[in-house]
């Protein structure tokens, strides 16, 4: 396949870069400086110079290729309707491509919003997503609506991604090792569905294959309480399993919306991935805690060095 991917040197998008490029698949990344590019061609991709909030700076380039994956974002005020207008141009583009074409957009499962105790698969309706998202849900059906002709679109919807030195989960081990307890949101008893950003990767990489479309879920069917993520993480820090808990209130102060995401309760599955043969290999962030904390360090250390 040859892909051309945007988000390729983030915490997800680079391993999905991994992955297809494991399989021998041509990987085009795109970039907004050449600060990155000796890197990513040292890794085997080649490297496309455009700008996110300018679509038309590469989607002509984009539909040249088999399959487009939107892993990036815009990191400023302006990053929803940067989406929208991204998501827009491309698929425009990619209806007039004279080959079969797939449109893999990533979006997440805080789009359901709380759950309850029924865990939710990809035909539950996203009609009460958390507020920091809620945009996302139309960005969605404009991908899916799509869906058509030579043009195969699907969204998939990672849950909280762990793994290495970054993202949400990364902060309690962060915390444990700088404050001696690790740091969570809330009461603790809400629960996040989650996935390894490795086994996300291999997702992306099925979809892609198969020329999937329609919703899929990627978590590794472990909901797991915050509390006990946080006591996990801090006595695989060596703390003891100390916590200390940040009220939703305070939270709200420094990060807005973004708290009231975290204290989320989800109870999320992975209907059709399993289907289309995905299965994780981490089953869930306790049960390879000392691995994960691991990755953490060994990542850390790497950088200090560096």
């Amino acid at each position: 396949m040859k892909l051309f991917l945007t988000g390729g040197t983030g915490y997800v998008g680079s391993a999905i870069l991994e992955a297809f490029l494991k399989e021998g698949d041509q990987v085009t990344v795109l970039i907004r400086n050449k600060g990155k590019e000796k890197i990513l061609r040292e890794k085997g991709a080649k490297v496309y110079v455009g700008d996110l909030k300018h679509p038309e700076s590469f989607c002509e380039a984009a539909v040249q290729h088999d399959l487009f994956i939107h892993a990036g974002y815009e990191m400023s005020p302006e990053g929803s309707q940067v989406e929208k207008k991204l998501v827009e141009t491309l698929l425009i583009s990619a209806k007039d491509a004279a080959h079969p074409f797939s449109f893999i957009y990533t979006s997440g499962v805080w789009v359901l919003g709380n759950t309850g105790d029924h865990p939710v698969d990809e035909s539950a309706p996203a009609n009460h997503p958390a507020e920091i998202v809620a945009w996302r849900v139309q960005v969605e059906q404009m991908v899916l609506s799509k869906n058509e002709g030579s043009l195969a679109a699907a969204v998939i919807r990672p849950g909280i991604v762990y793994g290495g030195n970054k993202g949400i989960c990364s902060g309690f081990f962060a915390s444990a090792l700088k404050d001696g307890k690790a740091v969570y949101v809330g009461d603790g008893k809400n629960r996040w569905s989650l996935v390894h950003r490795s086994d996300l990767a291999r997702l992306y990489y099925l979809v892609a294959k198969k020329r999937a479309s329609g919703i899929f879920h990627g978590v590794d069917g472990t909901p797991t309480s915050v509390l006990e993520m946080a006591k996990n993480a801090s006595a695989a820090s060596g703390r003891n399993g100390e916590v200390q808990a940040l009220s939703l209130e305070k939270a709200r102060e420094t990060m807005g919306a973004f708290a009231d995401a975290l204290a989320l309760d989800q109870v999320v599955s992975a209907k059709r991935s399993s289907e289309l043969g995905w299965n994780p290999v981490f089953k869930s962030f306790t049960a390879n805690i000392q691995q994960l904390y691991k990755e953490f360090t060994s990542v850390e250390e790497k950088a200090a060095v560096s």
